[in-house]
């Protein structure tokens, strides 16, 4: 490189101190940008041991060193074959606060009812309840811990599920769970023999070594109603008569959701996790379904009108089996003009008993309107919008009148 105009190392310095806006005075002719940058480094330099500031420098460093030895660190997991799909499943529960205790309650009970030491009886839960505990634990240094114990244990429940080969992840946390419910049901006696029994007695259960009694109900519902544990709500009703023709509950682990398209397999402009639990509960049109109530009040007034027996009026104003009843064999209703054949009929979810913790599977497969799966591509800035949304939550525990301790949002293949 060469500085055209006879320009020494102090007026590149001054000029320098003075801004670089005086540089446009001075005619640069470089073979190569680099030069340059590497020039105008070296002067930095200089000027910084010149005005005595290079203390500065090593201050600057000796702060970043500090900080990285300061950096608190969460073990890892080790990859055994691939189960990569365990590893994230058992990294999100160690996230839970409510999940742990749970684990621990139901292990010390089980200690409590059978002779001291036997935790033995309980390996997947004891394995479980340690891995994650060992995550939870921050240090300075990496840790990599190895799930080998619990995959053996889960082994004993789930022989046909190779855990070292790429699985499904929402139905690994199944088997999990599942082999748990197995797991806590040879530990859980119950003094009854029935839940009819459990419902309707009120005696307490003395257990010697247990300080505080409870009922045989509030035992089964801590074995068997998980944290994970929720129950749906699905009714039926007939928009034509305003009648309810069903209504059913079901347990859950998961919710499964999907996210709002905008056309075809394209996700809506953002689309939030509020939006799909709407998408979950709006109230669905059920097609050519025929309601029987309908049909029964189109008959009493059929009747009424030709001046009928009375006695097949009263018969199907009395009817209480009105799915399986035979009041269309009365004579009369053969040829019943009934024009209304499909009722406008309404099928919509509800959430009866919200779990502590939540979790949700987003559907990443879909049915077009040709009957054909698609698949959709989520990237990760999509992930974050649905789940960055954290008023859901406060709505949910409103709507619930319960607390959600913790929440898991995990992408699942569905």
């Amino acid at each position: 490189m060469r500085i055209e105009g006879g320009v020494n190392l102090n007026t590149i310095l001054r000029i320098l101190r003075h801004g670089f806006r005086t540089l446009s005075y001075v005619n640069w002719v470089s073979a190569s940008g680099f030069q340059v940058a590497a020039l105008l480094g070296v002067v930095g330099l200089i000027l910084a041991i010149r005005d005595g500031k290079a203390g500065d420098l090593s201050s600057l460093f000796s702060e970043r060193t500090s900080r990285t030895e300061k950096l608190r660190l969460v073990p890892g997991l080790q990859n055994l074959g691939n189960n990569c799909f365990l590893n994230v499943i058992l990294q999100a529960l160690a996230s839970c606060l409510y999940f742990q205790p749970f684990l621990q309650k139901v292990i010390e009970e089980c200690e409590l009812l059978e002779d001291e030491g036997q935790v033995a009886s309980l390996p997947l839960t004891a394995s479980l309840a340690t891995l994650l505990e060992e995550l939870c634990e921050v240090g300075g240094g990496r840790v990599v811990l190895s799930p080998r114990k619990l995959m053996m244990a889960m082994a004993h429940y789930i022989p046909n599920f190779n855990l070292t080969t790429q699985q499904d992840a929402a139905e690994a946390f199944l088997h999990l769970l599942s082999s748990l419910r197995e797991e806590f049901s040879d530990c859980y006696l119950p003094n009854q023999c029935s839940l009819v029994d459990v419902s309707a007695s009120s005696r307490r259960i003395l257990i010697p070594k247990m300080r505080e009694d409870r009922s045989e109900q509030e035992r089964w519902q801590q074995h068997f109603l998980g944290p994970f544990d929720g129950i749906l709500g699905s009714i039926l009703t007939c928009q034509s008569c305003s009648s309810q023709i069903s209504l059913s509950f079901e347990s859950f682990h998961s919710l499964p959701l999907s996210p709002v398209f905008a056309n075809g397999a394209t996700i809506m402009v953002g689309c939030t996790l509020e939006d799909c639990l709407k998408q979950f509960i709006i109230a669905e049109h059920i097609e050519n379904y025929h309601c029987s109530h309908c049909w029964h009040v189109a008959g009493i007034k059929y009747l009424s009108s030709i001046e009928a027996n009375e006695t097949e009026i009263e018969k199907l104003r009395r009817c209480s089996e009105q799915e399986n009843c035979d009041c269309r064999r009365l004579l009369h209703l053969a040829t019943l003009p009934w024009s209304n054949k499909f009722s406008y009929t309404l099928k919509q979810l509800s959430i009866a008993r919200c779990p502590k913790i939540l979790c949700i599977h987003l559907k990443r497969v879909s049915i077009n309107m040709f009957g054909e799966p698609i698949k959709l591509q989520l990237n990760a800035l999509q992930m974050y919008k649905l789940f960055e949304e954290k008023s859901i939550w406060l709505k949910l525990m409103d709507a619930q009148n319960l607390r959600l301790q913790s929440c898991i949002g995990s992408l699942m293949t569905g």
